[in-house]
């Protein structure tokens, strides 16, 4: 594929089971963007029409997410269309990294981790540039939440930075947003990362409310500040982080209560409460 409507391609992306990514050029602006087309594989689309019309359903769903949001942190989207073959695609602005530049890849597997090069093993970030994403993720997140959007997979690699050092955090991927009145997945199973995923979203992902994306935002910042993902509910090894403010460690962990209860009702509770950390 050379071309993508008035976009020419300039390199292959990423492909997931139900997408191709690619960065193009925006050939009348001259400028780069991302183009994500609708392409499932290996029989994702579903055999039943129903399966292939959920899942086009929700590429359009994303795209109408990312068109209503105005936000400096959420990745916005400058145009909706159709192939000749009539897959849609979205284009988006062309960010050079996503979070896992900085913090390496969730490698858990000690074998996988040792066969990844040293910079892309996980690590830790420094504590206030951890504040400071963790602050723009919940911004993002509270203008979902103010709309009764809950975004269900917050995750490294759906956090984009506006550049490679110190870069200004953008989520993106809207694939899995719940919005209010409209269908959504089956009651009782679930969508998402399940290493980012609360208890109640991998128990029953429709019932869902903003506190599962709090859920995921504090695993995230333990990941951040620790270097690894937590195993098993630990609890944040506050004195061992270096340069970690005192409290901090104990915050991330009612972000990452396994109530729900526990834990700020949405985004912009939860970022109130990080204020006192900057």
């Amino acid at each position: 594929m050379s071309r993508i409507g008035k976009y020419q391609v300039v390199a292959p992306l990423h492909m997931t089971d139900y997408s191709d990514i690619f960065v193009c050029s925006d050939t009348v602006l001259d400028v780069r963007v991302c183009v994500k087309i609708y392409s499932p594989k290996n029989g994702a689309d579903g055999a039943a029409s129903s399966g292939a019309e959920e899942l086009r359903g929700r590429f359009l769903h994303e795209a109408k997410v990312m068109a209503r949001m105005d936000h400096p942190h959420l990745v916005p989207i400058r145009e909706y269309d159709h192939l000749e073959d009539g897959r849609p695609y979205i284009v988006m602005p062309f960010y050079p990294a996503t979070l896992k530049y900085e913090i390496g890849f969730d490698a858990t597997d000690p074998k996988r981790r040792r066969r990844l090069p040293p910079s892309r093993r996980p690590h830790a970030i420094a504590p206030g540039r951890a504040v400071r994403v963790l602050d723009q993720v919940f911004g993002a997140l509270s203008a979902l939440h103010e709309f009764g959007l809950v975004h269900r997979d917050v995750k490294p690699g759906n956090l984009f930075l506006s550049a490679k050092k110190n870069g200004a955090i953008k989520l993106g991927d809207f694939g899995m947003v719940k919005v209010p009145g409209l269908a959504d997945v089956e009651a009782g199973k679930w969508i998402g990362t399940p290493n980012y995923m609360s208890p109640e979203q991998a128990n029953d992902s429709a019932g869902v409310d903003p506190r599962a994306d709090i859920f995921a935002a504090g695993v995230l910042a333990f990941r951040m500040l620790v270097g690894r993902l937590p195993e098993n509910g630990e609890p944040f090894p506050e004195g061992a982080v270096k340069g970690c403010p005192k409290g901090l460690g104990a915050l991330v962990d009612q972000y990452r209560a396994p109530n729900p209860d526990a834990r700020p009702p949405d985004a912009a509770t939860a970022r109130k409460l990080l204020a006192a950390f900057h």
